[in-house]
């Protein structure tokens, strides 16, 4: 991926963070990846928050900034349309970032690069990637899906 993040995303994500110091109940409805589906509470899902090595596409991850909010809203999907997805489905979003040391280097970095995205010098509400930079962006998404037999599906979007 290749892009920078608007002002109004970095400051939602900072205010919630804020939410989160002033009020420490809401930690359990963040970490709560069914928060958005009242009434269900579907298969432990993955935690997401750290760096991890993913054996089946031998690379190491890293969190995506975004996946803390979509993660909740793509469980409310799958429950809002009678769950087409399953009631067991698992879902996540990381940051591939490369095998070996050089990739578990890099998954550090995209830590402390999240962090800065909601700090201080975080773009203002109303800044963001100049018209330019937002023609110039460019995204490569692998979808991985593993079904409970161990059938594995792999699709890729440019």
């Amino acid at each position: 991926m290749r892009g920078t993040l608007s002002g109004g995303t970095a400051a939602s994500a900072k205010a919630t963070f804020d939410a989160v110091a002033k009020d420490l109940s809401l930690v359990a409805i963040l970490n709560n990846p069914f928060a958005l589906t009242p009434g269900f509470e579907g298969p432990k899902q993955p935690r997401g928050s750290k760096p991890a090595y993913e054996d089946d596409l031998h690379s190491w991850t890293a969190p995506f900034m975004m996946a803390l909010i979509n993660t909740r809203n793509v469980h409310r999907s799958n429950m809002l349309m009678g769950f087409p997805y399953g009631r067991d489905f698992v879902y996540d979003e990381m940051v591939l970032t490369g095998p070996g040391e050089k990739g578990e280097a890099n998954a550090k970095k995209v830590m402390a690069l999240n962090s800065e995205k909601t700090g201080p010098s975080a773009p203002k509400p109303g800044e963001g990637p100049s018209k330019e930079e937002r023609e110039n962006g460019r995204y490569d998404l692998l979808y991985l899906a593993v079904a409970s037999d161990g059938r594995m599906v792999r699709a890729g979007i440019k």
